[in-house]
C-alpha cells in the first residue's frame, strides 16, 4: 500500500538520473511502478495473470502531447486510430538473440527459452508518419519467469529516418514487481525524438526464466520542442547525437543539459568534432531538455544552459562547461574537465530562524509516513529510527510485503490551534491488518536548561519517543491535554483477506487506540532532535493524526525559552541534502559470506556511493563533490559503542578502513556519517552491520538431523561463489533448491557443493511453468542430479498459480500425472529419495478463479482424489508468520486455510486423514511484523528454530533467501548484514537437530526446553522476570543471547538465577558450548 500522505517524488530530484549507475544514454533511471500491483515474495510468489480488457495506460495524453503506444499483433494494446490522443503502431521482431523461439501472437511478442539466462530481442516499428518531436518518457508492459530481483530488463531505444541510419536515443533499466503478471514499469527519465524519425527500434536485453512476453511499449510526451528550438538549433543537436552507441560499463558520463542560453553553437559543434568523439570511447552520453534539464541545472547549481557535465563512474561531477568561447576550449575541457571547467558548489540553503511554540506546540512538524507494519525505518538497520536527523525534501524509503519498494520525501505539516497535526487527511485503503508507521520530527532550540513534559496523543495503536537518539519512557497521561476521538476496533481476533491479487489471509488481533501519553524530558541548553514514532491500524477514509504539547511539571504550556525548527540546525543544508541521496554499502573485504570469525582481520569497504538496488531509486545520477570526513561508528547489539573509525575522502567515494581484529561472537552495527573537515555533521546514514560467528564443524557432522535450511531456488546461479561460503559459515549447509537446469557449469557447481558438504535440493521447475511441463527436461535433471542429492522438488506454490501459462501444468490430471512421473523417477534413482513435490501456500482457499482455472481448494481437492498424496513424501508448504510461534504450537500459518492448515482442512472435507509430514519450504520472520524491528526479527528466528525442532511432524523450515542483503536486493525477507544472520547461526549451532525435551514452567507464557544439552528459554509476552533453575553438572556454565554473545553464568550451590524476556537465551556448560561451536 502506498503512502497517502507522501506522493512519489516530484521535486527536482525526480527528473535527474536516478538509478543504477549502469543506466546510460540520454536519461535513464531505476524503475518506478505506475501500477500499484502486488509483487511476489519469497523465491517467487504466485500471481494471478490475465490481460484485462482496456487495461489503463500508465499515462494520459492530449492532442498536443499525445501518448504513443507501440503494440503487437492484430489486436494491439490500443486500436490504431481509435483515439486522437493516442498514436498506435504495431511492430515486429527482427532478432531474438539467446532465445530458442519467438513469435508475434494476437497482442503479444513472445520470447522463449529453457531455463534461466541472458537473452533478448530487437523490436522494430515502422512509422507511417513522423511522431511529434519532443522529449518522451518510456514505459513497458511485460511479464515473464524468474525472480523479479534478478530477472531485470534493459531497453535501448534507437530512432532515425530509416533502418540504415538509426541512432541511440535512450537506455532504460527496469525491474518488474512479479513473475507471470503483467505490470507497467515506467522510468522517470526521458529521451528525444526528432521530426525526421520514421523508424524506431527497441532493443531488449535481460535475464529471465522460460519466457518473456511483451504486450506494449508506451512513449509519453513530456515536452514538445520549445519555441526557441529553431531548425538550425535542432540540426546542431541532431548532428551531435548521431552515431553515439551505448557503452558497457562506462568510465564516465557526458551529460548535455540543454537550454536557451548562449554558446550552444560552439558547444555542440565542438562536441561533434571527430577529435572530441575520439575521447568518448568509454563515455556514455546523455541529453536533457525541458523540465528535466531545468531541474538538473537546479540540482547541480549550474551557471547556465546549455552545459556539458562530465561525471565519473562514482557519479561524481568532474567538471562543467558552459558558454565556451571557442572550439579549443571544448577540446581542453574534455581533456581536463577539472581544469578548464568549473565544479559548482551545492546551493547554499539558509537555515530558517527557529519559531516560538504556540500554546506549547511547534507550529509545524517534519513528517514521513507509509512504512509497513510496526518497525518503520527499523527495516534498514539496527536502531536506525532513533538515529535519524532528516530535513525537508530528504528522501526516505518505504514498502509493503508483496507491494514493492517506494520512496517519498520528508514534508512539513502544519499544526492547528489545538496542537493537532494531520499526517494523512484521508486513508485510501485499510491498514487494519498491515498497520502503518509514521514519524514526526522536530528540532528544539533550548535557551536555558529546562525540565519539560511532552504530552502526546494520536489516532494509532503504538508509539515511541526518541530524544537525541535515546528512547524516552512513556506513561499514561491523566492531564487531559487533548480531545482526540478514535473509532474503536472490533473486539476479538479475526482473519482478513489482503486486498491484493495474491491469495493471502492474515490474522488480525485488534488493538485499541492508545490513550494520552506523557514523558519527562530533561533539555539542556542548545539544540535537540525529537522523534515521534506513531503506528496506526486505521481503516479506509480515516484521518491519521497526532497532538503534542510541551508543558512544565504542573501542565502549563511552555511558551518561552523553547523554539523549534523542522530542519537540522547543526548541518549545512545544501550539502546535507545532496549527501542524503547517497545509498552506502558496508562490506568486509575477503571475509567468506561477510561472516567473520573472532580474531580474523577485518578491512571495511565503505562504499559511500549509490548501491545498485531497487531501494535506491530515489537517488540522482550525479553528485557534486563533497570533501568530508567519513566516520563509522561500531556498536554492539545493545547499542553500546565499541569504537569509531575515521577517514577522509571526496564523496561519492569508496574507502577502505582497517577495523582491526574481529570481536567476539555477536552482531555489530556500523553507522556511517559524513562530517565537515572541522568535525561538524553533514549527514548520518542508516546503520549497516555484520555478524561474528563461531565454527561449524559440529553442525556439519549432524547435517542430516538439522532442521534449519536456506531457501533459494537458484543456488547454482552466478552468485554461487558467494552463496556457498555463506551457507558454510552460517552452519546451515542445507538449501531448498539448486537450479532447474543442466549444463557443464551447473554440474561443476554440483560437484563443488558435494565437496563442501552442502545439501541442495534437485529442482524440476522452480518457477518455470514450461520446464515443469517438459518430461524431456525432467529426464535431463534425473540424468545428473541424483548423483549429488536425495532431495527433490518441483514448481513453486503451484496451488496459487492462475496465469494462462500455467494451465497446461496446473489441471489436476496433468499435475498428478507429472508428480507421479517425478516421484517414481527419483525413487527409482535413489532408495533414500525424498520428493517434496510442488509447494503449497493457499490450498484451503476457495477464492473464485477465472474459468477454466480452478480455485486452490477445488484444485487441491481434485488432486487428492486423483491420489496426489501417493506421489509425495513431504508436503512443502509456505508461510510468513506474523506472530512468533510457541513450542509445540500446531502451526505457524496466518489462517486456518493456508499453509499446513489449508492442506488439513481439505483432507477434513474429504473425510480423510493426512499421513505425510510437513516442511516449511519458504518462510522468514518479516521485520515489518515487530515494533522492535530487527531485534524482534532475530528473536523470532530463534523461536521458529525451536518450534520446528519441537515438532516431530515437521521436518524443517527454510528461510527464504536469507543470504541476500535487503539493502541491495530490496527483498523484505533478506537477512544478510542483519542480526537475523547471527540468530540463525546461534540457534543452528546450539539447538538445531538435537533431541528435544520440554521443560515445565509455572507460567504458560514461559517457553522452555532442552535441546540436547542446551537449555533454551524465553517469554511469549512482554514481561521481564527472574528464572531460577537447578543445574546438575559442575560447569562452568555460560549464557548465550540470541545473537551469540556468550557470558559466564553464575551458579551457586547448583542454582542459577537470571532474567528472561521476549528474546531467547541459551544456557549450557562451557565445555558443550565449545564443542557445539568448534571450528
Amino acid at each position: 500500500m502506498a503512502s497517502e500522505a507522501i506522493m512519489l517524488w516530484k521535486n527536482s530530484l525526480s527528473v535527474v538520473l536516478a538509478g543504477s549507475i549502469s543506466s546510460g544514454f540520454l536519461l535513464a533511471s531505476s524503475s518506478v511502478f505506475a501500477e500499484d500491483l502486488p509483487v511476489g515474495g519469497g523465491n517467487e510468489k504466485p500471481v494471478i495473470g490475465g490481460l484485462k480488457p482496456l487495461e489503463p495506460l500508465p499515462i494520459s495524453g492530449t492532442k498536443e502531447k499525445p501518448v504513443v503506444v507501440l503494440g503487437f499483433g492484430k489486436e494491439p494494446f490500443r486500436k490504431i486510430g481509435e483515439d486522437p490522443e493516442i498514436l498506435t503502431y504495431t511492430g515486429r521482431i527482427i532478432s531474438s538473440e539467446g532465445t530458442e523461439s519467438s513469435n508475434i501472437g494476437a497482442s503479444e511478442a513472445n520470447l522463449m527459452r529453457k531455463g534461466f539466462g541472458k537473452w533478448g530481442a530487437v523490436f522494430q516499428f515502422d512509422l507511417q508518419s513522423p511522431l511529434p518531436a519532443g522529449c518522451y518518457n518510456f514505459s513497458a508492459r511485460f511479464k515473464g519467469g524468474g525472480e523479479p530481483a534478478w530477472a531485470r530488463q534493459t531497453f535501448l531505444i534507437k530512432a532515425g529516418p530509416d533502418e540504415r541510419n538509426l541512432h541511440e536515443r535512450g537506455f532504460f533499466q527496469t525491474a518488474r514487481k512479479a513473475s507471470w503478471q503483467y505490470s507497467w514499469v515506467k522510468d522517470t527519465g526521458n529521451f528525444v525524438l526528432f521530426p525526421t524519425d520514421k523508424v524506431i527500434q527497441i532493443v531488449n536485453n535481460g535475464t529471465g526464466d522460460g519466457a518473456m512476453i511483451f504486450n506494449a511499449f508506451v512513449f509519453g510526451m513530456e515536452n514538445p520542442w520549445p519555441e526557441w528550438m529553431t531548425a538550425e538549433k535542432g540540426r546542431l543537436r541532431s548532428k551531435f547525437l548521431e552515431g553515439w552507441e551505448k557503452v558497457e560499463n562506462p568510465e564516465q558520463w557526458l551529460y548535455l543539459v540543454d537550454g536557451n542560453g548562449e554558446g550552444d553553437k560552439i558547444l555542440f559543434e565542438g562536441l561533434s568534432q571527430d577529435s572530441a568523439r575520439a575521447r568518448f570511447d568509454e563515455t556514455q552520453v546523455s541529453y536533457q531538455l525541458g523540465e528535466n534539464a531545468e531541474e538538473t541545472a537546479k540540482w547541480l547549481n549550474l551557471p547556465g544552459c546549455p552545459a556539458a557535465v562530465l561525471v565519473n563512474a562514482d557519479r561524481k561531477v568532474l567538471g562543467v562547461l558552459n558558454n565556451p568561447k571557442n572550439m579549443e576550449e571544448v577540446s581542453a575541457f574534455l581533456a581536463d574537465p577539472g581544469k578548464l571547467g568549473t565544479i559548482p558548489n551545492y546551493p547554499e540553503i539558509k537555515q530558517p530562524d527557529p519559531l516560538p511554540l504556540k500554546g506549547g506546540a511547534p507550529s509545524k512538524w517534519l513528517i514521513a509516513t507509509g512504512w509497513p507494519g510496526h518497525c518503520g525505518v527499523g527495516h534498514l538497520g539496527l536502531d536506525a529510527e532513533s538515529q535519524q536527523r532528516p530535513n525537508p525534501g530528504d528522501p526516505y524509503l518505504y514498502g509493503f510485503y508483496t507491494s514493492g519498494n517506494r520512496s517519498g520525501l520528508w514534508e512539513e505539516q502544519p499544526v492547528n490551534n489545538e496542537a493537532v497535526c494531520k499526517i494523512t487527511e484521508k486513508l485510501a485503503g485499510t491498514y487494519e491488518w498491515g498497520k502503518c508507521t509514521s514519524y514526526a520530527v522536530v528540532y528544539l532550540d533550548v535557551a536555558e536548561p529546562v525540565k519539560a513534559v511532552l504530552h502526546l496523543q494520536h489516532s494509532g495503536v503504538e508509539s515511541a519517543v526518541y530524544l537525541d537518539g535515546a528512547e524516552q519512557p512513556l506513561k499514561a497521561d491523566a492531564s487531559q491535554q487533548f480531545k482526540i476521538a478514535r473509532k474503536q476496533m472490533p473486539s476479538g481476533p479475526k482473519v482478513v483477506e489482503r486486498d491484493d491479487n495474491e491469495i493471502h489471509d492474515d490474522l488480525v488481533i485488534p488493538q485499541a487506540a492508545q490513550g494520552p501519553l506523557a514523558t519527562n524530558l530533561k533539555l539542556e541548553k542548545g539544540s535537540h532532535c525529537l522523534i515521534l514514532k506513531l503506528v496506526h491500524a486505521q481503516d479506509k477514509n480515516e484521518t491519521v493524526l497526532f497532538a503534542a504539547r510541551f508543558t512544565d511539571a504542573e501542565g502549563t504550556a511552555l511558551s518561552t525559552g523553547l523554539r523549534s525548527w523542522t530542519s537540522d540546525p547543526t548541518v549545512p543544508l545544501g550539502i546535507a541534502h545532496g549527501a542524503a541521496n547517497l545509498w552506502p554499502d558496508m562490506t568486509l573485504e575477503n571475509v567468506p559470506g561477510n561472516l567473520p570469525r573472532p580474531g580474523e582481520q577485518l578491512t571495511l569497504v565503505a562504499d559511500m556511493r549509490v548501491m545498485k538496488s531497487p531501494l535506491s531509486t530515489f537517488s540522482p545520477g550525479y553528485f557534486l563533490p563533497i570533501q568530508a570526513k567519513l566516520r563509522v561508528r561500531m556498536t554492539d547489539y545493545d547499542g553500546k559503542e565499541i569504537r569509531t573509525y575515521e577517514a577522509e575522502g571526496t564523496f561519492p567515494d569508496v574507502l577502505k578502513i582497517d577495523l582491526g581484529k574481529a570481536p567476539e561472537a555477536g552482531y555489530y552495527a556500523l553507522t556511517p556519517s559524513l562530517h565537515q573537515l572541522d568535525g561538524r555533521l553533514i549527514h548520518r546514514f542508516h546503520p549497516d552491520g555484520f555478524s561474528v560467528v563461531q565454527g561449524n564443524a559440529a553442525q556439519k557432522e549432524r547435517v542430516e538431523q538439522k532442521e534449519l535450511w536456506n531457501s533459494w531456488y537458484y543456488a547454482l546461479s552466478g552468485s554461487y561463489d558467494t552463496f556457498a561460503p555463506w551457507l558454510e559459515r552460517t552452519g546451515l549447509f542445507k538449501n531448498q533448491g539448486s537450479m532447474p537446469e543442466v549444463s557443464k557449469e551447473i554440474e561443476a557447481k554440483w560437484e563443488d557443493a558435494r565437496k563442501r558438504g552442502l545439501v541442495l535440493v534437485g529442482d524440476f521447475s522452480a518457477d518455470n511453468y514450461w520446464m515443469n511441463n517438459s518430461e524431456k527436461h525432467a529426464q535431463e535433471i534425473m540424468d545428473l542430479v541424483p548423483k549429488y542429492t536425495r532431495y527433490f522438488k518441483t514448481a513453486n506454490e503451484i496451488d496459487g498459480r492462475f496465469s494462462d501459462e500455467s494451465l497446461a501444468t496446473r489441471t489436476p490430471e496433468k499435475w498428478v500425472e507429472r508428480a507421479k512421473w517425478q516421484y517414481e523417477a527419483v525413487h527409482k534413482a535413489r532408495a533414500d529419495a525424498v520428493y517434496y513435490g510442488g509447494s503449497l501456500y493457499c490450498s484451503g482457499k476457495d477464492k473464485p478463479a477465472k474459468a477454466p482455472v480452478l480455485s486452490p481448494r477445488i484444485w487441491f481437492r481434485e488432486c487428492l482424489k486423483l491420489g496426489l498424496d501417493n506421489y509425495i513424501d513431504v508436503w512443502d508448504v509456505h508461510a510468513y508468520p506474523q506472530y512468533p510461534p510457541k513450542l509445540e504450537a500446531p502451526s505457524v500459518a496466518n489462517s486456518n486455510l493456508e499453509t499446513d492448515l489449508g492442506v488439513l482442512d481439505v483432507y477434513k472435507e474429504l473425510g480423510r486423514k493426512n499421513t505425510k509430514p510437513f516442511f516449511l519450504g519458504e518462510t522468514s520472520a518479516m521485520v515489518w511484523h515487530g515494533f522492535a524491528g530487527m531485534r524482534w526479527q532475530a528473536a523470532t528466528i530463534a523461536k521458529m528454530a525451536a518450534w520446528t525442532n519441537s515438532r516431530e511432524d515437521w521436518l524443517g523450515i527454510a528461510f527464504c533467501a536469507a543470504h541476500h542483503n535487503r539493502r541491495a536486493t530490496g527483498e523484505e525477507y533478506a537477512l544478510a548484514h542483519n542480526p537475523g544472520e547471527a540468530a540463525i547461526y546461534t540457534a543452528g549451532a546450539l539447538i538445531d537437530g538435537l533431541p528435544y525435551r520440554r521443560q515445565k514452567a509455572a507460567e504458560a507464557e514461559i517457553q522452555a526446553a532442552w535441546f540436547g544439552e542446551t537449555f533454551m528459554i524465553w517469554r511469549a509476552d512482554d514481561k521481564i522476570t527472574d528464572w531460577k533453575m537447578k543445574l546438575e553438572e559442575a560447569g562452568p556454565w555460560v549464557k548465550v543471547d540470541v545473537v551469540g554473545r556468550m557470558k559466564p553464568l553464575e551458579v551457586k550451590d547448583g542454582q542459577a538465577k537470571f532474567q528472561i524476556g521476549t528474546s531467547p537465551v541459551y544456557v549450557l556448560t562451557k565445555e558443550n558450548y565449545e564443542k557445539l561451536t568448534r571450528f
